[in-house]
């Protein structure tokens, strides 16, 4: 996956939305990470990454999963189309950056970026 994203700073301001005053019926702030791996990686090879690489930098759970990608090679400006992992994550207070998560895989795997969005929002766990 080339198509490299990340929305913070305005993006998680405007996430909040209703829960600038406070999140409603017990509820709670959370941040929430979401990251999409592309490329052709094998299902055993994947399942590593997730108990090794996700689980340590997300030990309270994390949901993952598939769907379809398409993002265009700035490169060669050929439009790709590829099987994708979609990894989300809340949680209340602060989470891992998703930075090192998204560059363990690009350097695993051979991936040029992994897609990464930040946000805060009211969540019930």
């Amino acid at each position: 996956m080339t198509g490299k994203f990340i929305c913070a700073g305005v993006a998680a301001v405007l996430a909040l939305g209703g829960c600038a005053r406070g999140c409603p019926g017990g509820l709670v702030r959370a941040q929430g990470v979401q990251l999409f791996f592309g490329g052709s990686v094998a299902e055993a090879d994947w399942a590593d990454f997730a108990a090794g690489t996700l689980t340590a930098a997300y030990p309270g759970g994390f949901t993952t999963y598939a769907a379809a990608g398409q993002w265009r090679d700035p490169e060669s400006g050929v439009l790709v189309r590829e099987r994708t992992r979609v990894v989300q994550v809340f949680g209340a207070g602060s989470l891992v950056s998703a930075g090192p998560v998204a560059a363990a895989y690009r350097r695993r795997f051979h991936q040029q970026s992994v897609g990464v969005v930040e946000e805060q929002a009211c969540a019930g766990f």
